[in-house]
């Protein structure tokens, strides 16, 4: 079992950590991997989302899913006029 921990990094770093490790092209595919981010950036590539507000869970579905909600953390975020980088 491999555990990896990255933390703070600006969103060009970020974005090389989830294309080349994370994300479904990255060296890990085919393994399961948790992202814990504030951001919404690589959020329509993941499998599966949980959003948890409070300790426990609020929201949970793919990204369609979540977008097509009327209220919601992803239909939130997509209204707003600048979008939050995966830090």
């Amino acid at each position: 079992m491999t555990i990896c921990f990255y933390s703070a990094v600006d969103a060009h770093v970020g974005k090389t950590i989830f294309d080349t490790l994370i994300g479904p092209g990255g060296c890990l595919r085919g393994k399961t991997r948790i992202l814990v981010t504030h951001g919404i950036n690589f959020l329509p590539q993941v499998d599966r989302i949980v959003v948890m507000k409070e300790g426990r869970i609020s929201e949970s579905g793919n990204y369609r899913e979540l977008l097509l909600k009327k209220v919601g953390i992803i239909t939130a975020a997509s209204l707003w006029p600048r979008r939050p980088t995966l830090v």
